[in-house]
C-alpha cells in the first residue's frame, strides 16, 4: 500500500484539471537527490 506511492510521481494539468502519474525510475531518484537502493546498501555497510 505505501510502497507504491514511492514508485510514481504525480503531475497536475491546469488546463484539463487532471492528475497524471508517471512511474519513477532509479535515474529519477538520483536527479532529485533522493537516496537509492545502492545508497542505502552503501550506508548500511559503512555504519
Amino acid at each position: 500500500m505505501f510502497g507504491t506511492a514511492q514508485l510514481v510521481s504525480q503531475y497536475y494539468c491546469h488546463q484539463c484539471k487532471s492528475v497524471f502519474e508517471r512511474v519513477r525510475w532509479r535515474d529519477d531518484a538520483k536527479e532529485e537527490g533522493e537516496a537509492t537502493d545502492e545508497d542505502q546498501a552503501t550506508l548500511s555497510t559503512v555504519y
